[in-house]
């Protein structure tokens, strides 16, 4: 196995990294043998509690099969299992479950999975093209098309970073 480990901390938009708002921690781990993956994100709040969890799998090509959230303070898990270009998405809460099923194709998209879209259609951006996915909120138990589109270039600690806008 491989793992990768990474942490950060998410700020407040314009305080100069001042005002933490909350901390992120994402672990990744592929099995050599397989090339099947796991990925672990979770994110807490300043006081130590934990917010969301989520957790994926991914086939040795790097397709999603399932994906589950969590929402700790609300008591709330969604789950999408995709099979055959199919997404079961179904959201549970104290006493009730909601499901729907929606079509997979390979723009599909989890918050999980959007650093991965966005880096398989780089190319595109770079050039100023738009790239188009379906993102499915799991609490909704559906999918809204978004776009991506690189809208800038910012310099963060000296060194330059894209600036990738997501929009319906």
């Amino acid at each position: 196995h491989v793992t990768r480990v990474v942490t950060a901390v998410g700020y407040e938009r314009w305080t100069d990294r001042k005002k933490e708002l909350f901390r992120f921690k994402y672990s990744a781990e592929t099995a050599l043998a397989t090339g099947r993956k796991r990925v672990h994100t979770e994110y807490t709040g300043m006081d130590g509690a934990t917010l969301v969890r989520e957790k994926a799998e991914f086939d040795s090509s790097n397709r999603l099969e399932r994906y589950k959230v969590s929402w700790d303070e609300i008591g709330a898990d969604g789950l999408v299992e995709i099979e055959t270009e199919k997404a079961r998405i179904s959201f549970v809460r104290p006493g009730k479950t909601n499901r729907s099923t929606k079509d997979a194709d390979n723009r599909f998209i989890v918050s999980l999975t959007i650093p991965n879209f966005i880096r398989m259609g780089w190319t595109n951006l770079v050039r100023g093209e738009q790239i188009r996915g379906r993102l499915a909120v799991v609490d909704r138990r559906d999918t809204f098309g978004v776009g991506f589109r690189k809208s800038g270039v910012h310099f963060i600690r000296g060194k330059k970073a894209s600036v990738i806008e997501m929009k319906p």
